[in-house]
């Protein structure tokens, strides 16, 4: 049972470390996106 435990808390330190990592991709995708966005290049599908 404490083996467990100790992957379930693992599991959730390591979301909780790489959370910020995946809004910081997040963001620059984004940016990215409104600034073609603001440019008038981005293909339209």
């Amino acid at each position: 049972m404490s083996y467990l435990l100790l992957v379930c808390l693992g599991l959730v330190a390591a979301f909780f470390v790489s959370l910020p990592y995946g809004e910081f991709v997040h963001a620059t995708y984004r940016t990215n996106l409104l600034v073609q966005d603001s440019l008038g290049n981005r293909t339209e599908a």
